[in-house]
């Protein structure tokens, strides 16, 4: 398989180019899956999220392709 679209929800503070950068993977790579828990341990080490959770999906156009959803929760920075 190969890594498609990364996209990333639930930022509200935390700029989308930070969290890219967090990512142990890059679109058009081979899809490893333990790059995927690399990656939510070293956006949790930031310190900035209460919850993330990184989730592929099977891209409809291109079976071989797993679109990855990068979802976090940021913790109340008041």
């Amino acid at each position: 398989y190969q890594v498609g679209r990364i996209s990333v929800r639930g930022n509200r503070v935390t700029r989308t180019e930070t969290i890219l950068q967090e990512l142990s993977f890059q679109t058009g790579e081979t899809f490893q899956r333990q790059k995927l828990r690399k990656s939510e341990l070293r956006l949790y080490r930031i310190g900035a999220f209460r919850l993330v959770q990184i989730s592929e999906h099977v891209n409809e156009n291109a079976p071989f392709v797993r679109d990855i959803e990068v979802f976090v929760d940021e913790r109340d920075t008041g």
